[in-house]
């Protein structure tokens, strides 16, 4: 069975760290990007099946991203999970009207993204 992608879209270091080592420490293959722009570029390359987007980036934020990858035929089958400390009502909003496939505040427990994602895949 072909292992599932993940790209991990997040500019502070230790969760991009946290994500990826966990993700991959439950069989999946996982990259990941610092920035919205190399972001984008590495869905183009890596075609994962999961997005995990933090909203708060530099050069390009995370619901320009979702906003990018979601209106592109070509990654139609991609899932977005917005990642952020905007845990507001209207956030929540917010990644509806963006088309995210999924919210998951900050703080986390990694258990329950790990749960989430699976769930989701």
């Amino acid at each position: 069975m072909k292992k599932k992608k993940i790209l991990v879209i997040e500019d502070e270091k230790k969760i991009n760290q946290l994500l990826s080592i966990n993700f991959a420490g439950e069989g999946f293959q996982v990259d990941t990007a610092t920035s919205g722009e190399q972001g984008l570029e590495k869905v183009d390359k890596f075609m994962p099946d999961i997005v995990i987007l933090d909203v708060r980036l530099p050069l390009m934020d995370g619901w320009e991203v979702c906003r990018r990858i979601k209106g592109n035929h070509k990654y139609k089958d991609i899932l977005v999970v917005m990642l952020t400390a905007l845990t507001q009502k209207a956030d929540m909003e917010k990644a509806k009207v963006f088309c995210a496939d999924g919210f998951i505040g900050k703080p986390f427990e990694i258990d329950d993204i790990i749960k989430k994602i699976k769930d989701m895949t």
